[in-house]
């Protein structure tokens, strides 16, 4: 028994030990690490261009300490009952919040309440560096404990309430007051109190000069908590809440850099975890794509009044807005943002922030480019008419009034006609647009709440910033290669250690083929179409969006490696003015680009290997100059020879037919040229031709020429047989034309003409003869109609022909295949789709 007193003894003074050496070690260690002059100082970042070199710094600028006494307490007890309920108890370290936060982050699978007290939040902004270990609440821990142990906790307080920051540079209550309410911190009412007390958590996101609705709510849940917690009556919490939130307009700062640095500072905080605050103090050194260049033309052709006028003013003029976005197709990197016309430090981003329909910019997106991927053609045709579409009976409409009938799909996007762009997108339907959409990376949901909604085509109910459309639009020009548009590349500690680097997200959204056939019809917009006053003398592809009642409008265009995108617009368009994109955002998008661009090296776009150029379709014709030729060869079989003028496009076949005595109309053969020669042992008094244009890779004729008649009189004999040609001798030697006559030529009179040679010379096979002296002329067949709109008649097995030598093979065997594009040719029917 005495054994295990004594073994007990032993653990218990050696657990006494470990305790007493932890203890001395976190005291030693927290005395260490506390270093007063640091709860004062603070080290500015450094900002640098896509070169590397110092652009910027972002400090503390806005800081004014105050006693604890010149706070009224409703604005000290919203902070303690929003951040630290048990401020009094606790000893720097809240073990029962902890525990607590543990309990509610299980219950609902995640992160939802944090246990940082107030103490641990000074000695976090104080002392330690960013980074999310383990080691640094160990270390944020130990500092608490000091803290408390050196400071009263009204000190603590006072030194915590002229600490944090409250977004907009502004540090400590008594800056927030005056930068938010014009007054002094003394005289903050209980709904500023809470408002202020709520901004900490996250100062961007609840700032009321940027986002007052959700400031707004964070103030309701901080007065209620001040209820629960006692602070306030349930009568006092309602008025408060009643309150409207006002805000002074904080003074006009404008730099040719704000918008690009306050976008920067979002980034960090949005994508890489690192606030604004730890920014402004921390000594960071932020890597970035800026091209300072790009950015002060912006900024310059922004403030130039002359690009921004409009006209049809109904009412007093309301001022026209605008944001820009330039962007690097290949690597993503933002280059230069144009945050509004009159941009001010920590206002309204208009590039990145904003949520407008983007009108008819979207149709390259959710529509020609999935349609393409899809498997359509740049020629496939479309209808232009007005049309229905869904249950709804949604009945888009063009500008202007106009409809032609039916356009091709270059010309659909060159003239931005929208019944088109819905009909195919009810042909690909809905989700297949929204799917695009997504994978450009507009802000589309996941789920389609409306599988009717055709007015997606036209950008309607989207909401987009410049610099989504510009990331989506860099796609294209990137070879189909979607990449996250940042500006950051990399930020590093004080030290230079690397703390985070930018690895972009990429994805292949359609294919380089895909890529290229939309650029080359989007160049078509810029050369030809409605983005013409964008064109500044280099290779450009973009696109035109207006949308209704003129309250917006876009141009989105790139280079092979530069993508720019404009937005303008009102906020109301209570003036009735009228903008369009074509008027409006082109030309300021030509005179940004074309300065920026300056210096830049010249560029053409690549067709990708492999992949065929974008031609014209095929016009389809009747061939002209059509003449035939027939004699009889030494084997005794009838040699007949067509010749006609070939059409301009060498992309066209000709397709011979023969018409029979019976009606019918038989395919003979093709060849690529304009000289066709048939041997057929066949005897007939006469053969009747036509000759066809054929687009081979559609396999559609277009309509004939003829039908030319070519007799065989002249070469037989008495009883009907065909007469042996006569052997050459020098009197023979100029080969002789049998006679030719075309339907409806009226019948030689007697006498008229020498009678035939008894042996006419034969022209050996292969061989044309000369042509006649006299060419017929080519009136068409009686009853036969030749004129466009004849429908082929399309050979069957009747003629039993074999091709001839170097002749393609007939219609109907193995000739080209019916392709994907050719059935749009004509609009689909679908149940309750086609009006």
């Amino acid at each position: 028994m005495r054994g295990w007193v004594l073994i007990g003894l032993a653990l218990m003074v050696t657990c006494f030990v470990v305790v007493a050496v932890g203890v001395a070690a976190v005291y030693a260690l927290g005395n260490a690490w506390l270093d007063e002059r640091q709860l004062d100082a603070a080290e500015a970042s450094v900002v640098y261009d896509i070169e590397g070199k110092e652009v910027a710094r972002l400090y503390v600028q806005n800081r004014e300490k105050v006693s604890l006494d010149r706070i009224p307490d409703h604005l000290k007890n919203a902070v303690i009952a929003t951040e630290d309920r048990r401020f009094y108890q606790h000893h720097g370290v809240d073990l029962w919040g902890v525990m607590r936060a543990l309990y509610k982050d299980i219950l609902a699978m995640e992160a939802v309440e944090g246990a940082s007290t107030i103490t641990q939040q000074l000695a976090r902004n104080a002392f330690l560096s960013h980074e999310k270990t383990l080691l640094r609440k160990t270390k944020e821990a130990i500092l608490a404990f000091a803290i408390e142990r050196r400071y009263s906790k009204e000190e603590i307080l006072e030194m915590y309430l002229n600490y944090i920051y409250f977004g907009n540079g502004a540090y400590g209550v008594q800056a927030a007051s005056e930068l938010y309410f014009g007054k002094d911190v003394s005289e903050l009412t209980l709904d500023e109190a809470a408002l202020l007390a709520g901004m900490p958590k996250a100062p961007n996101r609840y700032n009321p000069l940027k986002n007052p609705e959700a400031a707004k709510e964070r103030r309701n849940l901080v007065l209620r908590l001040m209820e629960e917690q006692g602070y306030i009556t349930p009568a006092e919490r309602k008025a408060a809440e009643q309150r409207p939130i006002h805000v002074v307009k904080p003074k006009v700062e404008r730099e040719p850099y704000n918008a690009y640095l306050d976008y920067v500072i979002e980034e960090a905080e949005t994508r890489y975890g690192i606030t604004e605050e730890e920014l402004l103090r921390g000594g960071y050194h932020i890597y970035t794509n800026l091209i300072p260049r790009m950015q002060r033309v912006v900024y310059e052709k922004f403030s130039d009044d002359a690009l921004f006028r409009y006209k049809k003013q109904k009412r007093e003029p309301e001022p026209l807005q605008a944001s820009m976005v330039i962007l690097n197709a290949k690597t993503g990197g933002i280059a230069a943002i144009a945050g509004g016309r009159e941009y001010v430090r920590k206002g309204l981003n208009r590039a990145v922030d904003i949520k407008r329909d983007p009108g008819s910019a979207i149709k390259p997106l959710v529509v020609y480019a999935p349609a393409l991927e899809e498997g359509w053609s740049p020629y496939d045709m479309l209808p232009d008419r007005p049309m229905e579409f869904g249950r709804q009976k949604y009945k888009p409409k063009n500008y202007g009034g106009r409809y032609r009938g039916e356009v091709t799909m270059v010309d659909a996007v060159r003239w931005s006609v929208n019944v088109p762009a819905v009909w195919l997108l009810d042909q690909l339907g809905v989700e297949t647009g929204y799917r695009y959409g997504r994978a450009f990376g507009l802000p589309l949901p996941e789920n389609v709440a409306n599988p009717e909604h055709y007015s997606l085509a036209l950008g309607s109910g989207v909401g987009v910033s410049p610099l989504h459309m510009a990331q989506a639009y860099a796609a294209l020009a990137n070879g189909g290669v979607w990449t996250e548009a940042h500006a950051i590349r990399k930020i590093t500690s004080r030290d230079e250690q690397l703390i985070v680097e930018a690895k972009p997200d990429t994805r292949r959204v359609v294919s380089p083929k895909t890529a290229y056939y939309m650029t080359e019809m989007l160049q078509e917009v810029v050369r030809s179409g409605t983005g013409k006053s964008a064109s500044f003398g280099r290779p450009l592809a973009g696109k035109t969006g207006t949308t209704q009642e003129s309250r917006d409008a876009w141009f989105v265009g790139y280079t092979p490696t530069w993508v720019g995108a404009v937005w303008t617009g009102f906020d109301k368009n209570e003036s009735g003015a009228e903008i369009t994109g074509g008027k409006t955002a082109a030309p300021i998008f030509k005179a940004v680009m074309r300065e920026a661009l300056r210096g830049t090296k010249w560029e053409d776009f690549k067709r990708p290997e492999g992949v065929k150029p974008i031609e014209p379709p095929v016009t389809l014709k009747p061939v002209s100059g059509l003449t035939g030729d027939i004699t009889v060869t030494p084997n005794l079989t009838v040699q007949i020879t067509l010749r006609w003028t070939p059409l301009d496009d060498k992309r066209v076949r000709y397709r011979v037919y023969e018409r029979t005595p019976d009606g019918r109309r038989i395919a003979r053969g093709e060849t690529d040229g304009g000289v066709w020669t048939y041997e057929t042992p066949t005897v007939q008094p006469e053969y009747r031709f036509e000759v066809v244009a054929v687009d081979p890779e559609a396999n559609k004729e277009g309509p004939p020429a003829g039908p030319i008649t070519l007799s065989l009189a002249p070469f037989l004999a008495p009883d009907g047989t065909l007469r042996p040609p006569a052997p050459e001798t020098p009197e023979t030697q100029s080969p002789q034309h049998g006679e030719r006559s075309q339907e409806g030529d009226q019948p030689a009179e007697p006498g008229a003409n020498p009678p035939p040679p008894s042996n006419p010379p034969a022209t050996p096979p292969g061989q044309a003869p000369n042509p006649p002296a006299q060419p017929p002329g080519q009136p068409a067949e009686p009853g036969q109609p030749s004129g466009p709109g004849q429908p082929p008649q399309v050979p069957g097995d009747e003629s039993g022909l074999v091709p001839m030598p170097g002749q393609s093979p007939l219609p109907g065997t193995d000739g080209p295949k019916e392709r994907r594009s050719e059935r749009s040719h004509s609009p689909r029917t679908k149940p309750e789709a086609a009006g």
